[in-house]
C-alpha cells in the first residue's frame, strides 16, 4: 500500500509539478493510516525525559554530545515557546541549562535568541568545565561560559564548531538565512546586503585571544574545480566538522541555481595547508568523523548513486557501508560502532539504532513518531548522540506532542 500510494503521488506531481504537496499528502496519509492502526511510539529500553514539563527542551546538531566529558553535566536549551513553529524576528528566545547529573540540579546560565529548531544555538563543550552557544547583541556572537568560576566571556562572532577551547570555526549565519534557512538565524528586520563571495567563507577564531580571520573564501571554493552550474548560483558553506586531533575540518560548499542544489564535501588540513574536494557529485548529505582519517557520510559515489560510503583521506579511497538502514541517516561515531537515526517513514516513525562498522550487525533502539505539524523548518529530527563513554544516547524528540531531550542508558 505504501509503495503503491508514493508512486501514484510521485507521478503526479511529475505531470503536474506539484512534488512539495504531493509529499505533504503522502506524510499526511501515513499519519493519518498510523493513527488508525496505533502505530505508536516504542523502545526496548528506558527513556528518560530531561528538563523541566512544562517547559520544551532540546540540545540541537548530532555531531555535538549534550553530556561534558566528565559525565558531569548535562547542558540543553530550554523554551515556553510553541516549537512548531517558525522562530521569528523579536521572539523571546531560549534559555541555555545546565543539569547536575548527580544532584539533579537544574540551573539557567543564559538566554539567547540566536537559535534554529535544527541546531539551536550551537551550544557545545570546550572542556568538562567550559561550554559556548551563540548568542545576538548588536550583531552575531558568541559566550564562552565556565561552570567552575560562573564568569562569562564574549567571542565576538558566533561559532559553528570548536577544537577544545583552542579555537573555533564559524560561516555567515545570515547567509544561511538567505539560503538555507532551517540553519540560520533571524534576529533581526534589517537585513544587510550580503558580502560578496570574495569577502565571506570560512572564518578562523582563537578563542583564547579573541582574533578572527577569513581563512576560506565562497570566491576560493568556486574556482575550485569549476562546474557551469556555479555560474551565476547563490553560494554558502554549511555542515563544517572538525576531526577529533583538530588538524583538519570538513564542511560542505552548497549553491543554487534555478532553484536546484548541488553540494561537494571538501576538507581543509591545517598542517599542509591542503584544500581538497573528497566528493564531488552534487548531492552529499550527513557526515560524520570516524577518526581522523576516515568519513562516514551519504552521497552520490561516481555512478550517480546515493550511497553511505566511507571515505578514506590518508588511503585516497571510498567503499559503500552496507547494512540495515543504507540510507541518509544522522550519524554519531564512539569507537567501532555507528549511531542512527532515520527520517520519518510512511508512518511518521524514525528508527534509532546502533550499527557496529565492523559487522555491520544492527541493533535497534526504538522508533518514535512525529506528529505531523513539525514539518520541514520545524521538524524535529532526532539527532542522536553518544555521550563521551560510549554508553548513553541523548536525542530529541516529539513522540509526546512536544519537544523534549531523552537519553537511553545503552550499556555498550
Amino acid at each position: 500500500m505504501k509503495k503503491t500510494i508514493r508512486s501514484l503521488l510521485i507521478s503526479l506531481a511529475g505531470s503536474i509539478g506539484l512534488k512539495k504537496l504531493a509529499k505533504f499528502t503522502y506524510y499526511f496519509l501515513g499519519y493519518q493510516i498510523s493513527r488508525i492502526l496505533k502505530k505508536e511510539a516504542y523502545s526496548s529500553h528506558e527513556v528518560t525525559e530531561l528538563g523541566d514539563s512544562d517547559q520544551q527542551s532540546f540540545f540541537g546538531y548530532f555531531d555535538k554530545s549534550p553530556e561534558s566529558s566528565d559525565g558531569k553535566y548535562v547542558a540543553y536549551h530550554e523554551t515556553r515557546l510553541k516549537t512548531h513553529r517558525k522562530p521569528t524576528t523579536g521572539a523571546d528566545g531560549v534559555d541555555i541549562v545546565l543539569m547536575d547529573r548527580e544532584t539533579s540540579s537544574i540551573s539557567k546560565i543564559g538566554t539567547t535568541q540566536a537559535f534554529n529548531w535544527q541546531q539551536g544555538a550551537r551550544l557545545m563543550w570546550l572542556s568538562p568545565t567550559e561550554l559556548i552557544y551563540n548568542i545576538y547583541e548588536k550583531g552575531y556572537r558568541s559566550v564562552l561560559y565556565d561552570i567552575s568560576s560562573k564568569q562569562s566571556k564574549t567571542i565576538s562572532k558566533p561559532i559553528y564548531d570548536c577544537h577544545e577551547n583552542v579555537y573555533a570555526l564559524t560561516l555567515n549565519f545570515e547567509r544561511l538565512d538567505a539560503f538555507s534557512p532551517d540553519y540560520g538565524y533571524r534576529c533581526h528586520d534589517q537585513k544587510d546586503l550580503l558580502p560578496g563571495i570574495d569577502q565571506d567563507g570560512i572564518w578562523k577564531i582563537d578563542l583564547s585571544n579573541n582574533q578572527s580571520s577569513l581563512m576560506i573564501t565562497l570566491e576560493r571554493l568556486v574556482k575550485l574545480s569549476t562546474k557551469k552550474t556555479m555560474e551565476g548560483a547563490k553560494h554558502w558553506v554549511n555542515h563544517i566538522m572538525i576531526s577529533p586531533d583538530g588538524n583538519r575540518f570538513m564542511f560542505l560548499h552548497r549553491w543554487s541555481l534555478q532553484s536546484k542544489r548541488y553540494d561537494r564535501l571538501l576538507y581543509y588540513d591545517f598542517t599542509t595547508d591542503e584544500l581538497q574536494i573528497l566528493a564531488d557529485q552534487d548531492l552529499v548529505s550527513h557526515c560524520f568523523w570516524i577518526d581522523n582519517n576516515r568519513i562516514v557520510g551519504f552521497m552520490n559515489d561516481s555512478d550517480g548513486k546515493s550511497k553511505l560510503m566511507i571515505l578514506d583521506i590518508k588511503q585516497g579511497t571510498s567503499s559503500e557501508f552496507k547494512y540495515s538502514q543504507s540510507a541518509d541517516v544522522h550519524m554519531n561515531v564512539f569507537e567501532n560502532k555507528m549511531l542512527f537515526d532515520t527520517y520519518p517513514d510512511f508512518y511518521r516513525l524514525k528508527t534509532l539504532g546502533i550499527v557496529d562498522l565492523v559487522t555491520q550487525k544492527s541493533t535497534m533502539l526504538g522508533r518514535f513518531r512525529e506528529p505531523l505539524r513539525y514539518y520541514k523548518e520545524t521538524r524535529c529530527d532526532l539527532h542522536s548522540r553518544f555521550n563521551h563513554s560510549g554508553n548513553r544516547v541523548y536525542f530529541d524528540s516529539v513522540h509526546t506532542g512536544k519537544r523534549k531531550l531523552y537519553f537511553i542508558e545503552t550499556g555498550v
